[in-house]
């Protein structure tokens, strides 16, 4: 399964408690976004009656939303500068 670095989770555990009116709060909803939609994978495959054309689709989702989430880890300057400033680089 698709997996987020641990730093990059860390990040979004951090911005939930700290989050800057920028473009961190766009990680955090990513970084959230993320969440429900591994929870949702994990829920529907252990049910098991489930298609595999319905977990492509959800994996699909998943690795969207993970590209989106390492494209502004390291390339989004106000996301950046927030791990710098908090000693994450």
């Amino acid at each position: 399964m698709i997996q987020l670095m641990r730093c990059q989770a860390s990040l979004g555990e951090r911005l939930r408690e700290d989050c800057p009116d920028n473009d961190c709060y766009v990680y955090l909803s990513l970084y959230e976004t993320y969440q429900s939609l591994m929870r949702d994978y994990y829920s529907i495959e252990s049910a098991g009656y489930v298609t595999e054309g319905t977990l492509y689709a959800i994996e699909k989702d998943i690795l969207n939303v993970k590209k989106e989430l390492d494209d502004m880890y390291f390339c989004n300057y106000e996301v950046l500068s927030y791990r710098y400033d908090n000693e994450d680089i």
